[in-house]
């Protein structure tokens, strides 16, 4: 069976996690809280996981964007990937 990271998965933002409960996304957004996660977050962050029926995404990994003013967003601004097996990000819904 393909892991996580092997399969296609539809980029979502906060509106979207109700359609995906139980499904691989990929989220992008702002995080309210993490749990498991010893690193503090803040900013725009990448996150690849499954959506439970909470709304929170159980992740495999997670990248932090940058958030310079002026600067377009594209995947060469992107910091090193983390990979968390336990992390379950909350999105922050605003």
């Amino acid at each position: 069976m393909a892991g996580i990271l092997d399969v296609p998965k539809p980029r979502i933002n906060c509106s979207m996690l109700s359609q995906f409960i139980n499904r691989a996304v990929c989220f992008v957004g702002r995080v309210e809280k993490v749990r498991m996660l010893e690193e503090e977050l803040s900013g725009i962050v990448e996150v690849i996981g499954m959506v439970s029926n909470k709304g929170e995404i159980m992740a495999s990994t997670y990248n932090m964007l940058r958030e310079d003013k002026g600067v377009p967003f594209g995947t060469s601004y992107l910091t090193e990937e983390h990979s968390c097996a336990t992390a379950c990000f909350s999105p922050c819904c605003q």
